[in-house]
């Protein structure tokens, strides 16, 4: 029985195992056509290469040693050190292409961590009018409801931009129709961005909204302001409010140079140890020779590069392994990262009551069933029960619209966790007619939080399928 047969026994069935003897078998084979010295380094790189592997490989790579001890035809060492120096250079382009890929997945992920997360709400709060006949008044949202990046100041009613970007400005008004109302928006105290504006109209409440998509420079701020001349009425429900949030930043930075300083003196680096190869075949035969087999090994086995570095390598090839193992490490300790970054779940519903005609309740209040689903990724919008369940810790912009013959008394209000009311829409009856309102805001929901519209005592809400009272709501950002 030969030797390879005697170690396929030895073995058994264990397939990989025969490969990598018969791998290193022939590997001996051809280190035996070189100087006994060079034999005798090789040999004992190979050893100290699987004993740091598994101690079973090395039982049998002595048997090998032992059962071949034969000569061996002659191999062009040219011949092999060309073949070891294109693995070489096969490395070298992946770790090219590994850095890259490291930049760039580095560079998504500073660019996700600088980016702040910004949202707030709040009302007006206290109970009653707020009112001037004596020339223009800021607004104060002093009951704040979310606040996340601090951006918004509960003193001076001001809002201020943290970065360059696009944000997403809402607000609500709620006056009585007997007085002129208004909720004006002013950006860096001039600028009139968007307004809310309703004449009197007889007895009566009456709601008024108003939105957009904003590009704010860093520092700039924006403010609310009742005109002179008109009114503004709010209490602890939260009637008339003020919120937005970042959609996304627009920085638009050049690349550093440092980057590509970086970059090209790797390139560099990487082409001048080509060169230097290729130049000093001869000086450095032995020793190329043996990392250069040292990599051919690796490559066979996908070994860790790292097994190398204790080898008869010199200080380039020791520093080539370092750089090579700690751009993988890196890399996908980012790509980790960023998966998981990526992995948020997509929240966004908008459901409307549906159905053909009032809904209208005159004994306590009434939990509202948005039947009609117009979207649900997620699944987060229970359409049986009307109630949404935050899936995960994040800010959620909710938003909610009511339409109702305006001979009774309208409502809508958003309930978080079966109790702390968060939003409301409500208007007293103002004659003949029918009225719209709405309302929203960005809120800081935790895990399992439960969000639910209700009908309060003594009023209504009208629809039918053209979707005129509806609820809607989606995730902004995770914290």
């Amino acid at each position: 029985m030969s030797s390879e047969t005697g170690l396929i026994t030895l073995s058994g069935s264990n397939r990989i195992i025969n490969h990598q003897v018969n791998c290193w078998t022939e590997v001996y084979d051809h280190r035996r056509s070189l100087s006994i010295k060079s034999s005798s380094v090789s040999v004992l790189l190979i050893l100290s290469l699987i004993m740091s592997q598994c101690l079973p490989v090395l039982l049998l790579l002595a048997l090998v040693c032992l059962v071949r001890p034969g000569s061996a035809q002659p191999v062009d060492g040219q011949a092999e050190l060309k073949a070891a120096q294109a693995v070489l250079e096969e490395l070298q382009a992946e770790r090219r292409a590994l850095t890259q890929r490291l930049n760039a997945a580095e560079t998504e992920m500073k660019r996700i961590k600088e980016t702040p997360k910004v949202a707030f709400a709040a009302s007006l709060g206290g109970n009653g009018i707020v009112k001037t006949t004596q020339g223009n008044k800021d607004l104060v949202y002093r009951d704040v409801l979310t606040n996340v990046g601090g951006a918004y100041n509960a003193e001076t009613g001001v809002f201020t931009a943290p970065v360059r970007g696009v944000y997403y400005i809402r607000f609500t008004a709620n006056a009585p129709t007997d007085f002129t109302m208004s909720a004006v928006l002013y950006k860096n105290n001039a600028q009139i961005q968007l307004i809310a504006h309703e004449q009197p109209s007889g007895e009566g409440s009456d709601t008024a909204s108003n939105g957009a998509a904003l590009l704010l420079e860093q520092g700039d701020t924006l403010k609310m302001v009742l005109w002179h001349n008109t009114q503004i009425w709010d209490n602890s429900n939260h009637h008339s409010t003020f919120s937005g949030f970042l959609l996304f930043p627009m920085v638009d930075e050049a690349p550093k140079e440092d980057d590509f300083d970086s970059q090209l003196k790797t390139l560099q680096a990487s082409l001048t140890q080509l060169q230097t190869e290729n130049l000093g075949k001869t000086q450095r035969q032995a020793g190329t020779s043996d990392w250069c087999l040292c990599l051919v090994i690796l490559n066979t086995f996908n070994y860790c590069a790292s097994c190398c570095v204790a080898s008869s390598a010199d200080d380039d090839d020791e520093e080539f392994v370092s750089v090579f193992v700690e751009v993988k490490e890196r890399l996908e300790a980012t790509e980790k990262e960023l998966k998981q970054i990526r992995d948020v779940p997509k929240v966004a519903f908008a459901v409307s009551l549906g159905g053909n005609g009032l809904q209208k309740t005159t004994t306590g209040s009434k939990t509202l069933v948005y039947k009609d689903v117009l979207t649900n990724i997620g699944q987060a919008y229970n359409s049986d029960t009307g109630v949404f369940t935050a899936p995960v810790r994040g800010v959620y912009y909710i938003r909610f619209t009511a339409n109702a013959p305006t001979d009774f008394t309208m409502s809508a209000v958003l309930y978080k966790n079966n109790a702390q009311i968060q939003l409301i829409a409500h208007e007293q009856p103002s004659g003949e007619g029918s009225d719209t309102a709405s309302n929203g805001a960005a809120l800081l929901l935790e895990q399992g939080d439960t969000l639910k519209m209700s009908l309060w005592h003594n009023t209504q809400i009208w629809d039918n399928s053209n979707h005129h009272s509806t609820f809607s709501g989606f995730l902004l950002f995770p914290m």
